[in-house]
């Protein structure tokens, strides 16, 4: 039984450590956040009061404050628990409190996203890049024609720059710890020439 408990607590700790570990509460009959968006891999914590749940539903159920579970979906009992990957595939999860979402309208959205890997070919170059949405640090991965300089620029939604700076070929890990949370556009030059621009979410 010991070796059992043990091979589980293992594989979870195997699916937890390749994404990211996001938390749910609740606010009196609110889940808070209401809305979060993640990455495939990526798991959630409902850390909730003893009176309520999280049952997954479909759109027209979480539309009409119905509590009828998505066949397949995630639950979690009272109190809340872990939600891991397995439950949480690419696309738009709807869930509710099932006891307090028709006297309340408790309920919240999980989004989730398959990682961003971009790849463009230009005269050469290779790039791609992940996570997207992003926590932190964006790691960035670029193969490129020898003796090319080639710049990263970064600005918020104002258009206002927030990181410029010279990367190298190969893995480029950039710490967008001091940045506040928001969208982002990436723009890559060479000399006067722009090679890409994308927009990435950052999320704390």
């Amino acid at each position: 039984m010991k070796k059992i408990l043990f091979s589980l607590v293992l594989s979870i700790l195997g699916m937890l450590s390749y994404g990211t570990l996001w938390t749910i509460t609740n606010s009196g009959f609110t889940f808070s956040p209401a809305t979060l968006t993640i990455t495939t891999g990526d798991s959630v914590n409902f850390s909730l009061a003893a009176m309520h749940d999280a049952v997954e539903v479909d759109q027209a159920t979480w539309d009409a404050n119905g509590a009828t579970p998505l066949s397949g979906g995630f639950s979690t009992p009272l109190g809340g628990g872990l939600v891991l990957p397995n439950k949480l595939t690419a696309g738009t999860h709807y869930y509710v409190c099932s006891v307090h979402v028709g006297t309340s309208g408790m309920k919240g959205i999980i989004t989730v996203q398959n990682p961003t890997n971009i790849v463009l070919h230009e005269r050469g170059y290779s790039i791609s890049f992940y996570p997207n949405p992003i926590k932190s640090i964006l790691f960035f991965n670029i193969n490129m024609p020898e003796n090319q300089i080639t710049r990263l620029k970064i600005l918020n939604s104002a258009g206002q720059e927030a990181i410029e700076m010279q990367i190298k070929n190969g893995a480029n890990d950039i710490d967008l710890g001091k940045l506040n949370s928001g969208y982002y556009f990436v723009i890559l030059t060479s000399g006067n020439r722009q090679l890409y621009n994308t927009k990435i979410i950052l999320l704390k």
